[in-house]
């Protein structure tokens, strides 16, 4: 029973649970980021480009991101994820890694989102060429872990 219940409170998937309550509380810091630089665009319509490093789609679903109609969201893996269509026509994904951005041009992406994945990129001198990418982005980077 306590097992169980322990499980679900780690689950960002079960609503009400703790885990999923603290990642909802993180992407509001992120919202209030995000606001302070896109007022302009947000305030226009225009739709910002984010590239998403080793994130799903159901991340963006299960957080409740304030803008999420308000981007087009280019999620990064080491594996392809199916995004139906019908459902989320503004996210793709495709197969890349995050220390070696070298098909994507300078100012491609208005913005870099990673959330726990620094971490597990592979050492000091991997980190450091993930994060030395930060020129691509128009307008800044936005790293969250754990």
């Amino acid at each position: 029973m306590l097992h169980q219940w322990l499980v679900n409170q780690a689950s960002v998937y079960t609503e009400g649970a703790l885990s999923l309550k603290m990642r909802r509380r993180r992407m509001k810091v992120f919202e209030e980021h995000f606001e302070k630089i896109f007022s302009e665009e947000l305030k226009n319509g225009k739709k910002i480009t984010v590239l998403d490093i080793g994130g799903c789609l159901s991340f963006w679903k299960t957080t409740q991101f304030k803008y999420f109609d308000a981007v087009d969201i280019t999620i990064m893996n080491l594996s392809k994820e199916k995004i139906p269509k019908e459902d989320v026509s503004h996210i793709r994904s495709v197969v890349g890694d995050a220390t070696n951005l070298q098909e994507y041009r300078d100012g491609e992406f208005d913005f870099c989102f990673s959330n726990s994945v620094i971490e597990h990129v592979g050492g000091n001198g991997a980190e450091k060429n993930g994060s030395g990418n930060a020129k691509m982005w128009k307008s800044g980077v936005f790293t969250d872990t754990k």
